[in-house]
């Protein structure tokens, strides 16, 4: 089943904000958030809500604790997120295709009926 769906998943992003961070000596961490695990991400899946000010706002705070930021990112990566979405997705549309189908045999069925009564 091909997918229409779009996952963003910004694990690429944390990852180089992490690895900027400990490259740096004295790292800009606001800067470097926004330049690798905010902004690349942005249009794809924020930009246009109607809570857009106040998401930006709260989202473009870096996470400084870089640690933790880390064990979270390998754990989220881990946990194959991206595959448990595609499979929900996949089964939601199974299920709503064949209730169409079902639907519309239905419907065909139940109008092939009344053209032979009249």
């Amino acid at each position: 089943m091909e997918h229409n769906l779009k996952i963003v998943l910004p694990y690429e992003g944390v990852k180089k904000y992490i690895s900027a961070v400990r490259a740096a000596e004295s790292p800009d961490h606001g800067r470097l958030w926004l330049e690798y695990a905010f902004d690349p991400y942005w249009n794809e899946w924020a930009a246009g809500q109607f809570t857009e000010e106040r998401t930006r706002s709260e989202m473009s705070d870096p996470v400084t604790d870089i640690d933790e930021l880390e064990t979270a990112a390998d754990l989220l990566i881990a946990s194959d997120t991206e595959g448990l979405l595609r499979n929900t997705y996949d089964k939601i549309n199974t299920t709503v295709e064949a209730q169409i189908s079902s639907d519309t045999a239905g419907r065909f069925s139940c109008l092939a009926c009344a053209a032979r009564q009249a």
